[in-house]
């Protein structure tokens, strides 16, 4: 699912004034490296991104630096630096803030970069064969990966993967994890055949995300339960529609227009509505992340307000009267760091909802569409998530489920998981880049073992 957390371009600092000092510092954020220098001259901080060269020599605000005490802050992208400087003038410690808070030290030399482990995906090695393609769509062409297995057959049952919000490759790449490379060399060596494709403007693939609906998405999804009905070797397959999230939101949809899907699983996906979930989780990732429960509550109401003007406005319309209900939201804050980064608060809303994905989320309900489908459903929410609320949605499925599916259907609550499938201890989202577990193995023995009991 989409959530509001700003990306991290991050950097480095020093010690006290100095005709030039420099400073270095390495640290590890949701799953991504950085590498930052800091340069001290005079009474002026300046930053600089060693690895990926983003920022040069950015001018940033010196709150204070002393013999022993350094603070800044980039007000452009809310990052501040709290730190102390040790006695022997070689390391500065401290705390690196924006939206979350992580240690980071200062040394005078260059540090390593810290790796990131992702024992699950590191070296995975093709059991069976690996076909690489290019699926024709409406317009454009979908770069896809079908994996088949040793022993398969007209009877293999294939699952096509459909990845969640936010433009991601085959592998459902996420902070440094490939969620549906594992899951797709899992199921291969189970004896059930995969099918994952790179969303629309994303590596091998045409078109643009950005521009796209989910009616756009899932005719996506159509084209390539239409590409194995057509290639030769796997046109005789049953297939099935795995979707993770927001893919589970497209699975649906794709099964009103096609009705001889075999199955469907729902991986931490939407049994209710688009916007309750978008609601549920402008409360539950502000909190979790520490912004109490004031501030959390203001921003759920901000995103009601904001849902309530796009559902009865156009476009153009809406952009307005958002940007003066943020205006008059700004106004009772609790946080007044927000009420300086108006602009960037609006233009983010505005980017995030007001667009043809955007209003169709918010427009998709499951009773639309899951009743419809006659065949079983595995759906599978996860007690930690606090992107899609698990009891909420768990009721929403077995709710929804058509009388010609439920008894073949099984609704799941899986405990200590958060949203990714990854047994989680603080189970907020800046911990998903930090575990180096992928996606949780008990979930892919449930799911094989359904699949293959299946008639």
């Amino acid at each position: 699912m989409k959530f509001n957390y700003l990306m991290f371009c991050l950097i480095a600092f020093s010690s006290y004034a100095q005709e030039k000092d420099t400073w270095f510092t390495t640290f590890q954020i949701m799953g991504k490296s950085f590498q930052m220098q800091m340069d001290i001259e005079g009474e002026k901080i300046y930053l600089t991104d060693v690895l990926d060269h983003t920022f040069e020599n950015k001018l940033i605000e010196t709150e204070l630096l002393t013999a022993d005490s350094i603070a800044f802050s980039w007000k452009q992208i809310g990052l501040k630096y709290r730190g102390n400087i040790k006695a022997d003038q070689q390391r500065i410690q401290g705390q690196m803030t924006q939206g979350i808070t992580w240690e980071a030290e200062f040394t005078k030399k260059l540090q390593d970069i810290k790796k990131i482990k992702r024992p699950q995906t590191d070296h995975l090695t093709c059991e069976g064969e690996r076909i690489d393609t290019l699926i024709p769509g409406e317009k454009i062409k979908l770069g896809a990966s079908l994996y088949l297995p040793k022993n398969f057959s007209s009877k293999t049952k294939i699952a096509v993967m459909i990845s969640g919000s936010g433009p991601q490759d085959r592998n459902e790449e996420i902070l440094g994890h490939k969620p549906f490379l594992f899951i797709s060399h899992y199921l291969t060596s189970n004896d059930i055949a995969v099918l994952c494709f790179d969303d629309r403007g994303v590596k091998k693939s045409t078109g643009s995300y950005a521009t796209a609906s989910m009616e756009d998405f899932t005719n996506d999804v159509l084209a390539c339960v239409k590409f194995l009905k057509r290639f030769k070797r796997t046109k005789k397959n049953e297939i099935g529609l795995i979707g993770h999230s927001e893919g589970g939101m497209l699975a649906m949809m794709a099964t009103k227009k096609q009705k001889d899907i075999s199955f469907l699983i729902f991986l931490a996906s939407v049994g209710t509505s688009g916007k309750e979930v978008l609601l549920d989780q402008q409360f539950e990732i502000p909190l979790k992340t520490g912004n109490g429960e004031a501030l959390s509550r203001w921003n759920q109401n901000l995103f009601l307000h904001t849902l309530e003007i796009i559902e009865n406005h156009t476009t153009e319309a809406s952009k307005d009267l958002i940007h003066k209900m943020i205006d008059s939201m700004l106004l009772l804050c609790p946080d007044s760091t927000l009420k300086s980064n108006a602009l960037s608060y609006k233009t983010s809303i505005n980017n995030l909802l007001n667009n043809s994905w955007g209003r169709s989320f918010i427009q998709f309900e499951t009773k639309d569409y899951l009743p419809y489908f006659r065949n079983p459903v595995l759906a599978i929410n996860n007690e930690k998530d606090i992107q899609v609320n698990a009891a909420k949605n768990q009721v929403g499925f077995q709710n929804n489920l058509s009388s010609e599916s439920k008894d073949k259907s099984k609704c799941i609550i899986q405990p200590g998981l958060n949203h990714l499938f990854q047994n989680c201890i603080t189970c907020d989202i800046q911990e998903y880049g930090e575990l180096e577990e992928t996606f949780d193995v008990n979930t892919l023995k449930i799911m094989v073992d359904w699949i293959k009991q299946l008639n």
